[in-house]
């Protein structure tokens, strides 16, 4: 059993506070994305795992043991670097059998280790070359043979695919997949990049200064973030959000914000009735907001915007408008162009529309 557990771990440094009272549980064969920008604290998560560094308080758990005070070199986990800490002057499989010779591996058992981590990785014709001959796309899967043949409990990865370019990352990335399915271990893996994330984890811990703010599977942070930091962070484009205050018009709450309102079902009615001052922040991502092309200005409920800009992605554009003093930016179809200075009218999906208290920055949920 591989399970990796944060038991209220907080660590410092100075006055600074890297990592606050986490408590996270890495259940078994589990690959677990640590997500969030730089400075957040989750680098210094994992190196504490690694025995790296001492949590001040609280207590790291790998298996059914506490590991606070067992040395790194017998935690039985293996890290792998953003850069790739080869040494230049030793082959692929010298850097790959390095540490199994520390171990005092023997010789047959230790060249079947690396020849199989060789198959695996696509390396077996690589392995007398030394690193300056390879590509950064190989040199990163060295480093992750280095650790496949020691054979440990638990994989940590700090942001390793930061260094390829973005062609080599996203066939990288299907590859540490296919590759955790293969070595069914527990993977621990830190990135500031939402798309990795997203597309790697079956559950996504965001940091932020520090502390947790959600986890979830991919679709659920995406689709309920608990607050405004996860709802700002995840999506790209990002969350549009809206500050309105709730008003009855004719019988029909709705909020209003600069440049548009906003009708309210019943249901999202009743779940605002908890805010005292009628104030909220809306927030719609830009696949949730149409363009209502036939539609003119005036007061029925939608935003009436002008187009700044337009960014062409090929099989969509992203259209950034103004809309009174808010910017909002939306996904649209790339069949009808759009131009700078052109005035059309939006509406929004209500049934896509999160709502965040503004003091607290926490989702309102629905009942």
């Amino acid at each position: 059993m591989s399970r990796v557990v944060f038991d209220h771990v907080t660590k410092s440094f100075g006055d600074v506070v890297a990592v606050a009272d986490l408590s996270l549980e890495v259940h078994d064969k589990e690959f677990l994305v640590l997500l969030g920008p730089s400075g957040c604290g989750k680098s210094t998560a994992l190196r504490l795992v690694a025995g790296l560094e001492d949590p001040a308080e609280g207590n790291i758990i790998i298996g059914d043991r506490i590991v606070n005070n067992v040395e790194a070199k017998n935690r039985n986990v293996a890290m792998v670097f953003q850069n790739y800490a080869l040494f230049p002057h030793m082959s692929v499989y010298d850097n790959m059998a390095f540490g199994l010779r520390m171990r005092r591996i023997p010789r047959r058992e230790r060249d079947q280790k690396v020849l199989d981590a060789a198959r695996m990785l696509g390396l077996q014709d690589l392995l007398r070359r030394r690193p300056g001959e390879l590509s950064g796309g190989q040199r990163q899967r060295v480093a992750l043979g280095r650790a496949i043949v020691r054979n440990p409990s638990v994989f940590l990865m700090d942001e390793p695919l930061s260094n390829l370019d973005a062609k080599l990352r996203v066939q990288t990335r299907r590859e540490l997949v296919k590759l955790h399915r293969q070595l069914e271990t527990t993977v621990i893996f830190v990135t500031h990049d939402q798309v990795e994330a997203m597309t790697m984890g079956a559950r996504i811990a965001i940091i932020h200064e520090g502390a947790l703010q959600q986890v979830g599977d991919p679709q659920e942070v995406y689709q309920h973030p608990a607050n405004l930091f996860v709802a700002s962070f995840i999506g790209s484009p990002a969350m549009n959000f809206f500050h309105s205050e709730l008003r009855l018009h004719d019988d029909q709450l709705m909020a209003h914000s600069s440049g548009g309102r906003f009708p309210l079902s019943e249901e999202q009615a009743r779940a605002l009735a908890v805010l005292k001052e009628g104030k909220v922040i809306v927030g719609v991502r830009p696949e949730h907001i149409l363009p209502d092309w036939e539609a003119e200005e005036g007061p029925e409920a939608g935003l009436d915007v002008v187009v700044d800009t337009v960014e062409s992605m090929g099989h969509e554009q992203h259209v950034t408008f103004s809309a009174g003093d808010t910017t909002v930016v939306a996904r649209l179809d790339a069949a009808r162009s759009l131009q700078e200075g052109e005035r059309l009218r939006l509406r929004i999906d209500r049934a896509h529309m999160h709502f965040f208290d503004p003091d607290s920055g926490q989702r309102i949920e629905r009942e």
